[in-house]
């Protein structure tokens, strides 16, 4: 069973390789319970991701720290009658001598640091992101409803108990954003993290805030605060996956899609904008 505790400084392999259910696992289960045991014991966590990812928060949170956890590839390296080496023995001694650190291309970091710095420009972003707090700090606890583990990993908590994400985006506009956020579960994402935390200080988070930036020139920077209603829509599909993933978890019996005829129809929208147009009468 799972102890309610906080982790500081744990890899994210480490951390994506725990059975602990995490959002990302709840995201698979809503597909099928069939996809997420696939997902748990066949894929294996996506290195560049992380190493993407963690470059990113450095850049944001402690550009300070940037020498210490990034380094940037060389633009180009020497052939081998140039330094008697072959380039796959260079890249393979240059990345054993970088350690721990994150490993970038040079036009990934470019890229990075112009978003960083469009976030770091930003009012709204720059007040979230004051104060002191702690990055990637690692959350894990047990159901209380189920006894299922859970884990989750906020970007950057705030002290004053405040949840950050940093959300790079095709569009981060505040309407396509809206979009984003509820094809992608944010809701759930923020719902649960609030419960994390909850479970493991014992106080109420104070809020759940979403910074989006544009992946593209001229990155543009929205943020976002989870109102009531999307917090409350989160929490009802947490608890509502959380107990069928619990059945499916005491019975070991994981199901694929369903094996009979299901009707097809349009969906509601498209539904209500038929019916307005007289199809159905």
């Amino acid at each position: 069973m799972t102890i309610n505790r906080l982790i500081l400084d744990m890899p994210a392999e480490q951390y994506h390789a725990s059975p602990a259910i995490s959002k990302s696992g709840l995201d698979q289960f809503r597909r099928s319970p069939m996809h997420y045991k696939w997902s748990r014991e066949n894929q294996r966590p996506d290195a560049d991701h992380f190493r993407v990812g963690r470059a990113f928060h450095t850049l944001i949170l402690e550009p300070e720290k940037a020498a210490e956890y990034v380094a940037i590839a060389p633009e180009r390296w020497p052939t081998k009658a140039e330094c008697g080496r072959t380039i796959e023995e260079q890249k393979a001694e240059w990345t054993a001598l970088q350690g721990e650190r994150a490993i970038i291309k040079p036009h990934e970091f470019d890229t990075l640091k112009a978003m960083s710095q469009a976030i770091v420009q930003h009012p709204a972003a720059r007040m979230v992101l004051e104060g002191k707090g702690k990055i990637e700090a690692s959350l894990f606890w047990t159901d209380p409803e189920t006894g299922v583990e859970c884990r989750c990993r906020p970007d950057w908590m705030r002290d004053d108990g405040l949840l950050v994400d940093l959300k790079s985006a095709r569009d981060a506009s505040p309407d396509w954003f809206t979009k984003d956020a509820w094809n992608h579960h944010y809701h759930l994402q923020a719902a649960m993290y609030c419960e994390g935390f909850k479970q493991v200080t014992g106080k109420d988070a104070a809020g759940f805030v979403f910074i989006a930036v544009d992946k593209d020139a001229p990155h543009g920077v929205s943020v976002r605060h989870s109102m009531p209603e999307f917090l409350a829509a989160g929490l009802h599909e947490y608890r509502r996956l959380m107990a069928e993933f619990s059945e499916c978890q005491k019975a070991d019996k994981w199901p694929g899609y369903p094996d009979t005829i299901e009707p097809l129809s349009p969906p509601e929208w498209v539904m209500k904008r038929l019916e307005q147009q007289g199809v159905f009468l």
